[in-house]
């Protein structure tokens, strides 16, 4: 798998704290955690005239109930590179990378 590029600058940025249904059985976030993190920090005005065509997910570090995370995000026309990191953004989650589509 090629590896996810950092975003170069952050057009969006979201903070918020784990919830415990985002928890799975092994008391770390439930892999589908991350993309709604994602979801839930893009603008409204965004999402609403596109629609999700590819996601790509790297996973580097397991999140935990209580922890608090960041969505940092780089847009362009239609691609976004996000990354999770935890609140002080020393530590990165994950990589993800979107591809998106006019409706």
């Amino acid at each position: 798998f090629e590896k996810l590029p950092v975003p170069d600058r952050v057009d969006v940025i979201a903070e918020e704290i784990v919830r415990v249904d985002d928890i799975d059985l092994n008391q770390h976030v439930n892999n589908a955690g991350y993309p709604s993190w994602v979801l839930d920090a893009l603008p409204a005005d965004f999402t609403m005239r596109r629609k999700l065509k590819e996601i790509q997910i790297q996973y580097k570090y397991p999140v935990q109930k209580g922890d608090t995370i960041k969505v940092k995000t780089q847009m362009d026309e239609n691609t976004g590179l996000h990354v999770i990191t935890n609140g002080s953004s020393t530590l990165e989650f994950a990589r993800i990378k979107t591809v998106w589509q006019f409706k």
